[in-house]
């Protein structure tokens, strides 16, 4: 994308186009390109907000069930470390035969 503007930009100057306008043309799409990241953000961020609102009231707050989440989580998660050596995995990351 920035390879076609530069080339864009270029021809644009080689027949005859002020710096100015240039300057114009890429301010004006960066400025277009910002807006709709900020409007597309809002939105999502106001949608997320209803949505983790609702989720966070209906979220049982029984102590029990809390403790039991924090106790078994982590192990749930890093079970599988111990299982292979650090070798194999990055045999397995780099596409070579696992030993």
């Amino acid at each position: 994308m920035a390879t076609t503007r530069t080339d864009e930009l270029g021809i644009r100057m080689a027949l005859g186009a002020k710096s100015a306008d240039v300057f114009r043309i890429v301010m004006s799409s960066t400025a277009g390109n910002i807006g709709g990241g900020l409007a597309v953000g809002l939105l999502l961020s106001i949608a997320f907000d209803k949505l983790a609102t609702k989720w966070v009231m209906e979220t049982s707050r029984d102590p029990l069930i809390l403790a039991g989440v924090t106790l078994v989580a982590p192990r749930r998660s890093g079970s599988g470390l111990f299982r292979s050596s650090p070798p194999r995995g990055v045999r397995r990351s780099q596409g070579g035969a696992a030993l």
